[in-house]
Parts: structure tokens; C-alpha cells; sequence
């Protein structure tokens, strides 16, 4: 059955975050009223009728009771992530999320590149993309394309889930590289999640890693498993975003979190909302090299 236009892709003209899909129709209605007010606020500054920095989001957030915990001043990890059993290529995850979600070639790369999935990105760029949103509440209503693989048992062998249940326990996180494989999180991150060890590159394909994560800004999620720590949907970025900014972007983007579910905290954040940490550092590096001279 056709879908009527009015539910086809792309749903939302959003000048606040152009690159921002459908974002808004994936949430499920909210009977909590102070909820539902934040979650407008929210949509308004998408819609680029509201700043991120105005007043009424931050009482409105104070008034539905979701700024206890903020970032770092949060509960850490009683454990640190689990070690992947094997190690799986980033084409390997865009292969799992195309199952999943036959379509997602249309919409990933503006989900997760931002602007620069107008300049004709890369097939790995490409790839990188639809993996990222494996772990991100892509299916209505907040259903993860990872979650609906891992409970189809004809699918996949029980190693395989477990190094994405493990590559999933990690937050995607900016980086900053001053020495190759030496990364440092940009924002604030749970030191038993902090990768204890050189950091290498996931393969793109099937087999081994093509070398250490080299110097410069990226995003990407850091996980362990056999053989040391790898950087999985790593893209490397063309400037470094201020960090304030993308602390408070990504802080707007926690308060809506905990309106659908309240035990959310920074690290749940970056785990499940991995693209627009993504497509917020594109959009920053997109902005800077367009102020260049």
C-alpha cells in the first residue's frame, strides 16, 4: 500500500535542523502535560522558531523534572562494557540495519552527515551512516533497528550479537587525536568507558583493522574487543566543534530523551541518539569551513 504524501518521506521541513528527517513523528504522544510541553519547545527550536538558548526550554526541562543529573555530575557505569567476542566491520553493521529497514539509504545520510550528504559523500561515508543509526530509535514508536535483529533468531549467530550488544554499551563520543591511536572524549565520558589502550580503526570489510585512529577530530563509538580497542562508525571531521556548543545541544537533546524515558542519563544519551551527536559535529565542521576565507 502507497502511503499517502503527507506520511512520505521527508515529513517535516525543520530549518532549526534541516537535516533533522522525520525525527519529530517518531515520538509517541505524551500524556504528561509538562512533558509534552518540553517535547514542543523542543520541536520549535527544530523548526527554527525557538534558540537552543532560551530561557522557557531550561524552566520548562526544570518543570517536567529532567535536569537532576547533568552531565558529568551523573551515576557511572558499575561496570565497564563487555569485550566484543569478535570483531565486526562497519559494513557488516550497515549490512544488518538494510535488512532491517530496507529504506534507511534514504534518510541516513542526512540524519547523520548533516550538509555534507549534499556533496555527494563517500560509499563508506555512506555505509558509516546507516550503520550509526543500528542503535538509534529509528522504526516508530522508539524501536532500534539492532533490537529487532538481535530478537529475529534466524539471523545471526550468537557471537555476533554479542559484539553488538557490546559495540551498543559504549556511547559514540567526539574524540580529539594529538598522537595516532591516542584519543581523548571532547565531552564529558565515564572513565570505566575511557578505552584503555591504543585505538585502531574497525575494518570497513571483512578483515583486519587498516591501522590506528590518526590525528585530528572524530566521531565514532570506541569498544573493546579481541586484539585491543577499535573505533567502530569512525568519520574523521574537518574541524573540531566547541565544546560548550555541543554540550548544550546534545544537554536539549537529554531533557526530550527523559520525557519518553525518565531513568535516561548522559550516557544513554550518546548511546541511542548517536546520530545527532553526528550530524551536530557535521553541521559545526560544515559552518567553519564555510567561514574560512
Amino acid at each position: 500500500m502507497i502511503p499517502p504524501p503527507d506520511e512520505t518521506w521527508p515529513l517535516l521541513a525543520l530549518p532549526g535542523a534541516p537535516y533533522a528527517g522525520d525525527e519529530l513523528r517518531t515520538a509517541p504522544p505524551l500524556d504528561d502535560p509538562a512533558h509534552a510541553r518540553l517535547v514542543d519547545l523542543h520541536a520549535l527550536v527544530l523548526r527554527g522558531e525557538l534558540s537552543s538558548t532560551d530561557p522557557s526550554l531550561r524552566a520548562a526541562a526544570q518543570a517536567a523534572g529532567v535536569v537532576e543529573l547533568e552531565p558529568p555530575h551523573e551515576r557511572q557505569p558499575v561496570q565497564p562494557p563487555p569485550v566484543a567476542p569478535l570483531l565486526p566491520s562497519d559494513s557488516w553493521l550497515s549490512d544488518l540495519v538494510e535488512n532491517v529497514v530496507p529504506d534507511v539509504g534514504l534518510s541516513s545520510a542526512e540524519r547523520v552527515l548533516g550538509p555534507y550528504a549534499d556533496e555527494r559523500p563517500s560509499r563508506r561515508s555512506r555505509r558509516v551512516a546507516a550503520g550509526v543509526l543500528a542503535f538509534s530509535p529509528y522504526i516508530p514508536p522508539r524501536v532500534r533497528p539492532f533490537d529487532r535483529w538481535a530478537k529475529d533468531r534466524r539471523g545471526g549467530t550468537d557471537e555476533e550479537r554479542d559484539a553488538l550488544r557490546a559495540i551498543n554499551m559504549v556511547p559514540a563520543m567526539v574524540w580529539t587525536v594529538d598522537e595516532p591511536g591516542r584519543p581523548r572524549p571532547l565531552l564529558p565520558m565515564a572513565d570505566r568507558l575511557l578505552p584503555q589502550g591504543p585505538v585502531r580503526l574497525a575494518p570497513d570489510r571483512d578483515g583486519p583493522s587498516p591501522g590506528l585512529l590518526e590525528p585530528g577530530p572524530w566521531v565514532a563509538r570506541i569498544f573493546h574487543a579481541p586484539g585491543g580497542w577499535y573505533a567502530a562508525l569512525a568519520l574523521p571531521l574537518e574541524a573540531t566543534p566547541d565544546p560548550g556548543w555541543l554540550l548544550e545541544r546534545m544537554s536539549l537533546e537529554l531533557w526530550q530523551l527523559r520525557c519518553f524515558v525518565p531513568e535516561a542519563d548522559w550516557n544513554l544519551l550518546l548511546r541511542e541518539r548517536a546520530e545527532v551527536l553526528y550530524r551536530c559535529c557535521h553541521e559545526w565542521a560544515w559552518k567553519a569551513q564555510e567561514a574560512k576565507p
